[in-house]
């Protein structure tokens, strides 16, 4: 994700050797939970771009004048990914 090896490092901070112990049963299934967020949200890819560029039209045209608009006018452009 975005160049950054996040398995990996998580990984390497844990290495038996530098914690003078093996993975614990907790940490093994929090990294378990890690890897099926990550997958999920790689998965999401091709729809979020499908939805960002849905959406990237209304967001070049929104001439908004202050901050609360642009979120009002943020807000309104919800967009269904179950599609």
């Amino acid at each position: 994700m975005g160049g950054y090896q996040v398995l990996k490092k998580w990984l390497s901070y844990r290495e038996e050797p530098l914690l003078g112990r093996p993975l614990h049963e907790d940490e093994a299934r929090y990294f378990s939970q890690v890897v099926r967020r990550i997958a999920a949200i790689l998965l999401l890819g091709p729809a979020l771009d499908a939805s960002y560029a849905a959406i990237l039209p209304a967001a070049r045209d929104c001439h908004c004048s202050n901050d609360e608009s642009a979120r009002a006018q943020e807000s309104a452009m919800v967009v269904d990914l179950n599609r």
